[in-house]
């Protein structure tokens, strides 16, 4: 069954193909033209011009060198880019639609070498970039460099040698994608993530930063299911590197394809212990690899038609921040194909997201089932638990559709609060006793509230006791003067943190447009990621 549904995805790709062949894009290799020639290469040493009140940087066109023109002719014939860039072409003719600044048409930019760095292939997006002398306008810049991690060192050449070069090209494009489709708001997407960690697919960041990367390592399992003799599935392919070298490749195969292209970043042991532990709410939506794993599963392997051009249309129009809101805008937006989306999705979490139960329901299920295979147990001795986690998942499958749960009922739900100076900051849900009844001591002298805290707070951590999420005043019973104080803490809290967003979002946007920052200082690059182990 499998291998039929992976022969027709692959006929569906070419067909893309083969309809949107027109479309397809050229390659053009650029260069920054340098304020300062005798100075490094960079963003701050790249000129900039002004058209119509706008600032863009200055490129022009690079001298094709033999090695150069090779990768260029590689690139151009290959059915898999070809695919990716008439994807490309469709995105940009709905975000032209929707009245971002995309030029239609347009190729796909590219610079060669180390001109600005050396963290591997990368996707500067959402950017203003202009070509001399042709006056060639482009939102997104590929940067084809060396990647350098710790003491190996990896060129493009030893990508195209293990055959993964592509696999990620297609992922930087498509950030460039949601880069066209996005507009401004992708900086706001940026600005939301907190992370400090870096990002690879086995981490745990948070639900924004998972999101963007998760999105198009998505494409890297896709273009690796449907165009295999262009990208390497094999731990052999290691010709020519050294045992290093080979490792670090290897390593995107490990986690990308395989982990991530398989679903096991969802258990908790990432399928390494075969225990049935579904991995935790909290943490599920957060890592990378779920979300590559998710997101490609609902686009290609629902059972929906046209899903890539739907797919495009989600971003394009609700520009959802993270994986349950590109879910929830999916469902909204093609309420057809919501049963199949929202199917594929709760059968590929098991559930944990909608309901506590869920993740112990499926392992007792799974364990019953690992021990009848393995012959400790007789058939009949799984019945109880299979046809209880089977009653189980279907009875909230039907709440979900009904509108009765939402996908993400049993994700955590912070209900955070502050005073107007943002000295306390604590979660009702979360925090402890001490750190709330502090607040609530201060709060209640400077509100004249006749409350005792110490009340208030074991009526809170009464209803947390109970399983209460509290998402706002209407979840609990509290004294109209508490709940009213609460309630205002918490926009407290949201409008402190909304405007940290916003001035975060707009710095990026502007100190981009402006030339001011150097490769690596910003958040206008995506990357390959700290490829740990």
């Amino acid at each position: 069954m499998v291998v039929r549904s992976n022969i027709l995805m692959k006929y569906f790709f070419l067909l893309c193909l083969i309809l949107c062949k027109g479309f397809a894009q050229p390659i053009l290799f650029v260069e920054p033209v340098l304020k300062d020639p005798s100075k490094v290469s960079s963003l701050r040493n790249t000129q900039k011009t002004e058209q119509n009140g706008l600032s863009y940087l200055l490129f022009q066109e690079a001298s094709v060198s033999e090695e150069m023109q090779k990768i260029q002719e590689d690139f151009t014939v290959s059915p898999l880019l070809n695919f990716v860039l008439d994807l490309r072409t469709r995105a940009q003719k709905i975000a032209a639609d929707l009245g971002h600044e995309v030029t239609l048409g347009s190729p796909l930019m590219i610079h060669y070498g180390l001109g600005l760095g050396a963290m591997g292939p990368a996707m500067a997006s959402s950017m203003r970039m202009q070509v001399a002398p042709s006056n060639l306008k482009t939102s997104s810049l590929m940067v084809l460099s060396p990647l350098k991690h710790k003491s190996v060192e990896l060129s493009i050449h030893d990508f195209a040698r293990f055959k993964y070069l592509k696999a990620v090209i297609a992922h930087e494009i498509f950030h460039g994608i949601m880069g066209d489709l996005y507009g401004d708001e992708i900086f706001l997407v940026k600005a939301s993530s907190t992370s400090n960690r870096g990002h690879d697919s086995h981490l745990v960041t948070d639900e924004f930063l998972a999101f963007l990367e998760g999105v198009a390592e998505a494409m890297e399992i896709a273009v690796a299911r449907q165009f295999p003799e262009e990208v390497s599935q094999s731990f052999s392919d290691a010709t020519g590197l050294n045992p290093s070298q080979a490792m670090l490749l290897q390593g995107f195969i490990k986690r990308r394809i395989r982990l991530a292209g398989e679903n096991r970043f969802v258990f908790a042991n990432d399928g390494a212990s075969l225990d049935g532990m579904v991995d935790e709410p909290a943490t599920l939506l957060k890592t990378e690899g779920n979300v590559a794993s998710l997101f490609y599963r609902v686009m290609f392997r629902s059972g929906i038609e046209d899903s890539l051009q739907k797919c495009l249309v989600v971003l394009g129009h609700h520009k959802p921040h993270n994986m349950i809101e590109f879910m929830k805008a999916f469902a909204k937006m093609y309420p057809s194909d919501a049963k199949n989306v929202i199917r594929q999705f709760l059968e590929s979490t098991y559930y944990v997201t909608v309901d506590p139960g869920a993740a112990e329901l499926y392992k007792r299920s799974y364990l019953d089932s690992k021990a009848f295979k393995q012959g400790r147990i007789k058939k009949e001795d799984t019945f109880g638990s299979r046809d209880s986690w089977k009653s189980f998942k279907e009875n909230l499958f039907e709440s979900v559709l009904q509108g009765k749960l939402a996908i993400d009922n049993n994700l955590p739900s912070p209900y955070p609060i502050s005073d107007t100076n943002q000295f306390f900051q604590l979660d009702l849900n979360t925090s402890d006793a001490q750190e709330i009844e502090d607040f609530l001591i201060d709060s209640f002298e400077q509100s004249n509230i006749s409350e005792d805290p110490s009340l208030v707070v074991a009526r809170i951590m009464s209803y947390r006791s109970k399983g209460v999420v509290i998402r706002d005043m209407d979840s609990v019973e509290l004294p109209d003067s508490v709940e009213s104080l609460l309630s205002s803490s918490h926009q407290n809290f949201v409008s402190a943190q909304e405007k940290l967003r916003q001035d975060r979002a707009l710095r990026l946007r502007d100190s981009f447009y402006q030339g001011l920052v150097d490769w690596g200082s910003s958040g206008f690059f995506f990357h390959l990621g700290d490829t740990q182990e």
